[in-house]
């Protein structure tokens, strides 16, 4: 990745990180992962500070866990004495596409959708760009403020990311799979086939190049 400097890497990092900006929002996702622990402190943070709104924990069955991503976060949620009334919970989802509909489809039965204002998205640093712009394409039809509340890799930030091996293939793979999004490539998982980019989306990260070279393995976090 000899060619992975300069402009670039700022192209990139402008492009793939995105500063939090938490909202006093109506609703906060919370997308789940193996290491489940993480965005649940976060969703505990937002939600003692008062700008969480209804909670909603998503993520389907994980086999490194042995049960679903989002039941681990609700019942820690009710061990530790917060209220279950303001938790929702889908235990289906098993991508990122399915991670916004699904909480889409629960804010609607409660119904909580129809005066939604603002939501707040709660993932990891390097995946908030793909988050926020497949939230936008499912919430589509409705005028809703975003809220940003990123946690840190604990393998790659945007200062860091191109500083060794590890970070630079999370990082370039993820937006490899944007690009794949965008172009409705296949070989992805059910977001490849149903996700439509806005055009400034797509005008912007078709700017960004991929380093010549760059692998595009699997990333430890499931799509």
């Amino acid at each position: 990745m000899s060619d992975l400097h300069g402009q670039r890497i700022r192209e990139i990092t402008d492009f793939m990180f995105l500063p939090d900006r938490p909202v006093a929002a109506d609703a906060t996702i919370v997308l789940g992962q193996t290491l489940w622990h993480r965005p649940f402190q976060k969703s505990i943070e937002i939600y003692k500070a008062g700008t969480a709104g209804k909670i909603i924990f998503t993520g389907g069955f994980n086999p490194k866990l042995g049960s679903c991503e989002a039941l681990r976060m609700r019942r820690t949620w009710e061990k530790l004495g917060y209220s279950l009334n303001d938790v929702l919970t889908d235990i289906a989802a098993t991508n990122t596409l399915e991670n916004m509909q699904n909480a889409r489809a629960l804010m609607a039965g409660e119904p909580l959708l129809k005066d939604c204002k603002a939501v707040n998205i709660i993932t990891i640093n390097y995946h908030m760009r793909r988050a926020v712009e497949t939230l936008k394409h499912v919430f589509a039809d409705a005028s809703i403020q975003i809220g940003i509340v990123n946690y840190p890799s604990r393998y790659c930030g945007p200062d860091t990311w191109f500083a060794d091996q590890t970070g630079r293939t999370l990082v370039i793979s993820e937006l490899a799979k944007i690009r794949k999004y965008l172009s409705r490539g296949h070989g992805l998982d059910i977001d490849a086939a149903h996700y439509l980019a806005p055009p400034d989306v797509r005008s912007a990260v078709h700017r960004v190049e991929i380093p010549a070279g760059s692998r595009d393995p699997v990333a430890p976090w499931r799509f």
